[in-house]
């Protein structure tokens, strides 16, 4: 089984490597960020007992069924879907290298949290 926290990992070096000091490098960090909290908040929920079966709603979902669990971590990881968002689909919005770092935290601050979720 694939091991999530790597996103995280591809994340921090994308940030930290200076051959991807620019703009395509931060906002890759981003989603690469995100999706690591994210399938680590919907593997501790399916150990739960949560299933998600429809994978168009799967994201909304997940932040839903975390927000009943716990609100505060629940907009935590919303708040990382919607700079995700930005920084794939928004080509106008600016996104800098403190944003992708300010990602990066909160991405590693949900994975910690999540695993005491019960």
């Amino acid at each position: 089984m694939f091991d999530s926290s790597l996103f995280l990992e591809i994340a921090n070096k994308l940030l930290g490597d200076r051959s991807y000091r620019d703009e395509a490098g931060w906002r890759t960090a981003i989603g690469r960020a995100y999706y690591a909290a994210f399938l680590e908040t919907m593997k501790r929920l399916q150990e739960l007992g949560v299933s998600f079966a429809d994978a168009d709603r799967i994201h909304r979902d997940v932040i839903q069924e975390l927000m009943l669990r716990n609100t505060d971590l629940g907009n935590r990881l919303d708040k990382l879907r919607q700079e995700r968002v930005k920084a794939d689909y928004f080509m106008d919005a600016t996104v800098t290298s403190d944003l992708g770092g300010k990602c990066a935290r909160l991405s590693e601050g949900i994975t910690k949290l999540v695993e005491s979720l019960g």
